[in-house]
């Protein structure tokens, strides 16, 4: 617990903390009830958010407000995809503008791209130094500067001489947003959103082979 002193008054910040599964699945239950069945999707969603509060209630709400404008009676697939496309990928979305926040927040300037950079690294699977600084053909001492200050703002964290984005939802972003915003500088919005729904689309529908599969069969 931290207490901000803003003007005259004093607010407490108090820190969420990650749901157990019972909780979370409650919540979606409270919040969709039968609309919200599909236990894939459900599983999925957990995993993604890591059954973070504030990352359930902004999706939960997402999916109320695309159940009641599309008229459907359950969560699809194609929806689950549309809710995280809404979120994720749209300028506009809660979600989008705050992981972008967290990396300005932490860079301080909107002008340097740095400290995104190295999580972007770390989101694409360069998990140790010598790796992230031959992806980014930057020097280490500047890397191992910008490291530490991402540590220190416990966006990331060390296992020996791994390092690795500690939010499984931001991790997400990074790669598949972040990246195309960022990296591919692609100007073609519309085929960038339509690249982000496939990528999607695939990568449920391979877990959802996996998840069908005998537990020695995905080892």
């Amino acid at each position: 617990r931290e207490k901000l002193s803003l003007l005259f008054s004093n607010f407490e910040i108090i820190e969420l903390k990650h749901l157990d599964f019972e909780e979370a699945a409650g919540w979606i239950d409270a919040s969709l009830g039968k609309k919200f069945r599909n236990g894939f999707l459900r599983r999925m969603m957990l995993r993604l958010t890591n059954s973070h509060p504030y990352y359930l209630d902004v999706l939960l709400r997402r999916f109320r407000s695309l159940l009641a404008i599309q008229g459907d009676v359950e969560v699809t697939q194609p929806m689950f995809v549309s809710c995280l496309e809404e979120e994720l990928f749209d300028h506009r979305g809660v979600l989008y503008q705050h992981f972008l926040m967290q990396i300005f927040t932490v860079t301080r300037s909107r002008s340097s791209y740095s400290h995104g950079d190295v999580l972007l690294s770390l989101a694409l699977g360069k998990k140790k130094m010598s790796q992230i600084t031959k992806f980014l053909k930057k020097p280490s001492e500047e890397i191992k500067k910008i490291i530490h200050r991402l540590i220190q703002e416990q966006l990331i964290a060390k296992h020996g001489s791994f390092y690795d984005v500690t939010d499984s939802l931001f991790r997400f972003w990074l790669a598949e947003v972040y990246y195309r915003k960022r990296a591919l500088f692609d100007l073609n919005v519309q085929f960038s959103r339509n690249e982000f729904r496939a990528s999607v689309s695939r990568w449920l529908d391979m877990l959802e082979k996996e998840d069908g599969k005998d537990l020695p069969l995905r080892i």
